[in-house]
């Protein structure tokens, strides 16, 4: 009975190591095919993604703003989530801006704003997970918007220099 089992499970092991299902390479695989090859495609789409995470930062701080006392505490969880998200968006823009020679300028730009953007957010959450904090909730408003103004300007620049 033990052999048996154990013959089973080699095959079945066997076979899932042929058919290149086994692990996590599936997950990878079915990543790869929905990301372009080209860098520059994959940098447009990384703008794209960033652009409506910032978006998403700023409708997070507009629930904040108005949510009730009983919901400020999980509204200030989100926005951080939020902010990290961002953060997380404009390293995965300077991965890929480091592939590219030479390195595009609106790009960087919007990374650097993003990344700033990312931060002030993230600070604003933990303010208002404390107590009132306007001044911080418009300080990651403003850079959030300074962010999304860049982005844009970058896919803008993406476009005009795409194959």
């Amino acid at each position: 009975m033990i052999r048996i089992n154990r013959l089973v499970f080699i095959l079945s092991f066997a076979v899932a190591l042929l058919t290149g299902d086994a692990g996590c390479s599936s997950i990878y695989n079915a990543a790869a095919s929905t990301t372009p090859a080209r860098t520059d495609a994959r940098l447009s789409l990384r703008l794209r993604e960033a652009e409506e995470q910032a978006h998403r930062a700023v409708k997070a701080i507009e629930s904040l703003r108005g949510a009730k006392p009983a919901g400020r505490e999980s509204a200030a969880a989100r926005l951080e989530i939020e902010g990290w998200e961002v953060q997380r968006r404009a390293l995965s823009i300077g991965d890929l801006i480091a592939r590219i020679t030479p390195p595009p300028p609106a790009a960087g730009a919007a990374r650097g704003a993003l990344q700033a953007a990312g931060r002030a957010t993230v600070a604003a959450a933990q303010a208002a997970a404390k107590g009132p904090a306007e001044p911080e909730l418009n300080a990651a408003t403003r850079d959030l918007s300074n962010a999304l103004a860049l982005t844009q300007a970058a896919r803008t620049e993406q476009a005009a220099h795409a194959p």
